[in-house]
C-alpha cells in the first residue's frame, strides 16, 4: 500500500453495501461524487485532494463537526467505474476498505453503490452507523442532481 496509514486496515470481511440508481448519466454521477466544487454543495463542507490515477489522499471537512475529517486512501483508481480507498472506521482503531462503484444502467441512468467493508464483530453499531452516513449520501447526491438542491447551505439554514 503507497500511503503511509497510522492505522492498521483490518482484513475482515464483514461489511455491507449501499446502492442506488440515479436517472442521471455516468459521467454526471461520476463528477458529482468525486469532484470537490460539487461534493462541497451536498455533503461536506470542503474536499481537500482529488481523486485520481495518482491515487493521493482525499480528505472531507466538516466544520459543524468541530472541524472533523474523513481522511481517504485510495488504493485503485479505474475512471468512471470505481475508486477503492481505505479510510478510518469512526470509533475503533483500524482502517475499512470502501469502494465507490458507478455502472452505466442506460444513456441517463447510473447505479452508483458504497461497498465498505473490514469491521469487526463487535463493532457491528459502528459499521450500522456508517451505512446510515453513505446512505445519507445517495439521498443528498440524488437531491443535488435531481433538484438542484445545495443541501449543505439548506441544512444551516434551519
Amino acid at each position: 500500500m503507497p500511503h503511509n496509514l497510522k492505522l492498521p486496515v483490518s482484513k475482515s470481511k464483514l461489511g455491507y453495501t449501499t446502492s442506488h440508481v440515479i436517472k442521471q448519466p455516468l459521467k454526471k454521477v461520476w463528477e458529482a461524487v468525486t469532484e470537490g466544487q460539487h461534493v462541497k454543495k451536498y455533503f461536506c463542507d470542503k474536499q481537500i485532494g482529488e481523486w485520481g490515477p495518482d491515487l493521493a489522499p482525499v480528505r472531507w471537512w466538516w466544520k459543524e463537526y468541530g472541524d472533523e475529517t474523513m481522511d481517504m486512501y485510495p488504493i485503485e483508481y479505474k475512471k468512471y467505474e470505481k475508486i477503492v480507498f481505505v479510510g478510518p472506521a469512526m470509533g475503533p482503531k483500524y482502517m475499512t476498505t470502501m469502494t465507490f462503484e458507478f455502472i452505466k444502467k442506460g444513456p441517463r441512468e447510473t447505479i452508483f453503490r458504497v461497498h465498505d467493508y473490514g469491521y469487526k464483530q463487535k463493532d457491528l453499531k459502528v459499521a450500522f452507523m456508517m451505512c446510515e452516513g453513505w446512505t445519507e449520501f445517495h439521498t443528498y447526491l440524488k437531491a443535488y442532481l435531481k433538484f438542484n438542491v445545495d443541501t449543505m447551505r439548506e441544512k444551516k439554514h434551519k
